[in-house]
């Protein structure tokens, strides 16, 4: 009982920070761009969910995070939701398997992550605006935007390991 509240806190936590970090990226984000990619921080924090706590709570904070990136960015409702889970679904599909610790572990859930989300919400642009020549962004997904988010994965990741690792998990991926 009290592993099931704690995880729930953690849960209901990170809805207000998903938001906090979705204004961080309009407005810091800019000033830390390099050559014009901004960093996802949304799905950073995803990301780093699904590998230091497991894909159970990590497609909650994923839909929450998609939910604040479309509403504040009056976007279309659903599709950095639908990137954001998909994305932390198939890169926790082997979390139990390794350590998350393990500096080829977070550079290949950056990688993988962050090419997963890119062509889904790519296309989910693509059929919402009827057109798959009105989208260039994807070229950026596919070349400096990994290397930006697995160079903050391995920045993150043991602060972020320390300090997740200290609250109990929720142990089971059946059924997710």
């Amino acid at each position: 009982m009290q592993q099931q509240r704690t995880n729930t806190f953690l849960v209901l936590l990170a809805v207000p920070v998903l938001a906090l970090l979705v204004m961080l990226q309009a407005t810091v984000g800019a000033r830390v761009a390099l050559f014009g990619i901004k960093p996802n921080l949304v799905l950073l924090a995803v990301l780093l969910w699904t590998l230091l706590r497991g894909r159970r709570e990590a497609l909650l904070i994923a839909f929450a995070g998609g939910f604040w990136l479309d509403f504040l960015a009056l976007t279309t409702l659903g599709i950095s939701s639908l990137a954001l889970v998909l994305s932390s679904f198939i890169t926790g599909i082997g979390r139990r398997a390794v350590q998350p610790t393990q500096v080829l572990v977070p550079v290949g859930v950056g990688i993988l992550g962050t090419l997963i989300y890119a062509a889904v919400y790519w296309v989910g642009q693509a059929v919402t605006a009827g057109s798959l020549r009105t989208l260039t962004s994807l070229p950026d997904y596919w070349g400096i935007q990994p290397l930006y988010q697995v160079a903050a994965m391995l920045f993150l990741t043991p602060w972020l390991y320390g300090r997740l690792s200290r609250t109990p998990d929720l142990g089971s991926e059946g059924g997710v």
